[in-house]
């Protein structure tokens, strides 16, 4: 079932899934319509600027390489095709470089909450590429037309979306995501590296959500909001039902009760629900890129609209499948993401997906 082979899985890091699909992570548009005519990439080191146009970029020699992609949300996309310019190439060619003792780069990229990553300037000058093409094609607008960022040796976080700044510092400064979710500033998929140490929540912090019988106050919007990271959520039996908006990354839902839970909206990646009771649960969209629901009980939920990239309903080791407990009624509608292996065995559990 799964699309491996001995030589494949040789290349693919723990805890990723393998797909022929490219994944759409993060946002999806930059919320504003980029065109050849209006994108500018502006460089800069502090004291001096740089405004380069497309055509400009464009310009300058190109090469074309393939690579694997390792997403850290659990995706893995071989032989990956690109053409791009390599970033010491940008600099050679204009006018602006890093001054003395301007050691990192930073990217800020064209979206609406700005996002930006960070990478010393040593890793940035050896495999980071401006890139305007996958496979043979150029950029779709949800993957970064009309340009972004690769590199290739760290997980795709570290890969921008329509990059209109570049950047050079002193200091590093830590990027939207390694901000916002702590998510590891290195990022070596063979390491593992999704997280940093200190990304687990503060005991007396989950203790409060896991006790509350209203969650208004952790809810995404609200001033009280906050991202739960690596929480034991197990056997958990929530007071109130209403989990929406709620953000709990990476955490582990082993043995909860969450019959009729309604998370709408809530940030789910990465979590983990062995054993857990979703009898009639609602998922609308809600973000469970890397999720992982083998063990759990899905009879009645309701999946709409919801990232699934890289989201498992099964595992297998050696010739052992484990999957869903239950699925009587299991709905799954509208979904991104989805990868084969696992839509094969949705199919094969009877499951349509609409």
């Amino acid at each position: 079932m799964p699309i491996t082979s001995d030589s494949m899985e040789n290349r693919v890091p723990p805890g990723q899934v393998l797909t022929r699909k490219f994944p759409v992570t993060g946002e999806i548009s930059s919320g504003q319509q980029l065109t050849p005519e209006n994108y500018r990439l502006t460089l800069s080191n502090g004291t001096e600027t740089e405004e380069w146009t497309l055509d400009r970029i464009l310009s300058l020699p190109s090469e074309h390489h393939t690579v694997d992609i390792h997403c850290v949300t659990g995706w893995s996309r071989l032989d990956t095709g690109y053409r791009g310019i390599r970033f010491s190439k940008l600099l050679e060619a204009g006018k602006v470089n890093p001054a003395p003792g301007q050691r990192f780069v930073r990217f800020e990229a064209y979206s609406s909450r700005s996002h930006d990553t960070s990478l010393p300037l040593e890793l940035a000058m050896s495999d980071s590429w401006l890139v305007f093409e996958i496979d043979g094609k150029p950029l779709d607008p949800a993957h970064g037309y009309p340009l972004r960022l690769f590199t290739p040796s760290r997980y795709f976080y570290k890969s921008l979306k329509w990059v209109r700044l570049i950047e050079f510092m002193e200091s590093d400064r830590l990027g939207f995501w390694e901000r916002t979710s702590c998510y590891h500033n290195d990022g070596l998929p063979w390491e593992e590296q999704r997280f940093t140490d200190a990304a687990a929540s503060h005991p007396d912090e989950l203790r409060k959500l896991r006790e509350a019988d209203d969650f208004t106050a952790f809810r995404a919007g609200s001033e009280g909001h906050r991202v739960f990271l690596k929480a034991s959520m197990d056997q958990w039996s929530p007071i109130s039902r209403d989990l929406s908006k709620l953000h709990i990354k990476a955490s582990t839902f082993r043995n909860a009760d969450l019959r009729g839970i309604d998370f709408t909206d809530a940030n789910l990646t990465l979590c983990r629900f062995p054993g857990a009771d979703l009898t009639g649960a609602q998922f609308i969209r809600t973000d469970l890129e890397g999720a992982d629901f083998t063990g759990a009980n899905l009879t009645g939920a309701v999946f709409h609209e919801t990232p699934l990239s890289a989201t498992r309903f099964f595992s297998s080791k050696g010739n052992k499948v484990q999957g869903l407990t239950a699925w009587n009624g299991l709905a799954i509608s509208s979904p991104s993401g989805l990868l084969e292996s696992q839509k094969e065995y949705l199919n094969s559990l009877g499951v349509v997906i609409r």
